[in-house]
C-alpha cells in the first residue's frame, strides 16, 4: 500500500523533532512516518539569531508544504509562509480532532464492542478524512444507518450516537466576499477601518492587498450566515460615496 504523504501547498500539523541551527525537522500528526524538513530561511519573517528562540522540541505548529518528494518520502516546508487566520483554524481542526479519537477511544474503553478502538478507528478512516467527520456522519445519518453500514452493535451505535450529539460541535459553514475599498478622504486610512469593523461573532475581514480585503461570516447554517451577510453589506455600503468613498462587495461563489 502506499504511503500518504501531502500535496504541495498542503497546510498540515506537524510536531518538531530535532533542531539544528539551521533548520528542523519534523514529523506529521496526520500522516503517519512521514518527516519534512524547514530550513532556516522559512522558519519566521525576520532575521533569526537563535533558532531556538523561535521554535522548541516537541512544539505542534502549522506548516505549508512547499516541494514533495515522492519516491523519499521527503517534504520542504515553511513556517513563515502560513497565514494567521489559517494557522488558527488548522489547529482549532487539530485539536477537535484529538478531542473526537479520545472520546471515541474512551467510549470503546467502558462499552462492549466486538471490535477494538483500533479496528473501529481505521475502518471509520478509510471512508472519512477524520473521526470528527466520522461522527459528523453518525450525527447526520442516525446510529441505525451507521451500525448498519460499519457492522458494529445497534446498541453500541446508539450509545455512541447520544454521545457525539452531546459533545462535538455541530459542523459549520461559511460564507466569503472580496471586498474593495478605495478612500479619498482626508483621513483615509481611519475611515477604512471605521468601515470595515466589524463587530460580529465568528465574523472576519481579513486584508488581502491593496485596496482588496476578505469577508468571511462562518455560522451553524446559510440562512445565519446569510442574515449576517446582509446586515453587513448595507453597513460598509452607507460608507459609499462616489466622490470620496468607492467600495465594492462580491460575493464569492463556491
Amino acid at each position: 500500500m502506499e504511503k500518504r504523504i501531502p500535496e504541495e501547498g498542503e497546510y498540515i500539523i506537524v510536531r518538531i523533532k530535532e533542531i539544528s541551527p539551521n533548520s528542523a525537522i519534523v514529523s506529521m500528526e496526520e500522516y503517519a512516518d512521514v518527516s519534512g524538513f524547514v530550513h532556516l530561511s522559512e522558519i519566521a519573517n525576520c532575521w533569526i539569531k537563535d533558532i531556538k528562540k523561535f521554535i522548541k522540541p516537541n512544539q505542534v505548529k502549522v506548516a505549508r508544504v512547499l516541494r514533495v518528494d515522492r519516491h523519499r518520502s521527503y517534504i520542504n516546508l515553511s513556517f513563515k509562509q502560513v497565514p494567521v487566520n489559517v494557522s488558527r483554524d488548522r489547529e482549532k481542526e487539530y485539536k477537535m480532532e484529538q478531542k473526537s479519537n479520545n472520546l471515541l477511544k474512551m467510549f470503546v474503553a467502558k462499552n462492549k464492542s466486538a471490535k477494538s478502538f483500533e479496528d473501529i478507528r481505521k475502518m471509520l478512516l478509510d471512508k472519512f478524512y477524520s473521526i470528527k467527520e466520522a461522527f459528523e456522519y453518525l450525527g447526520e445519518e442516525g446510529y441505525e444507518k451507521f451500525s448498519k453500514e460499519f457492522k458494529l452493535d445497534k446498541k453500541f451505535t446508539e450509545d455512541l450516537y447520544e454521545l457525539v450529539k452531546k459533545s462535538i460541535v455541530k459542523k459549520e459553514v461559511s460564507i466569503c466576499a472580496n471586498i474593495s475599498v478605495k478612500s479619498y478622504d482626508c483621513d483615509g486610512l481611519n475611515k477604512i477601518k471605521e468601515m470595515l469593523d466589524v463587530e460580529e461573532e465568528k465574523v472576519n475581514v481579513d486584508y488581502v492587498s491593496a485596496p482588496n480585503y476578505r469577508l468571511k461570516i462562518t455560522g451553524v447554517d446559510y440562512q445565519e450566515c446569510e442574515k449576517k451577510y446582509k446586515e453587513i453589506n448595507r453597513k460598509i455600503m452607507a460608507f459609499s460615496d462616489s466622490k470620496k468613498n468607492m467600495i465594492d462587495i462580491e460575493r464569492i461563489k463556491r
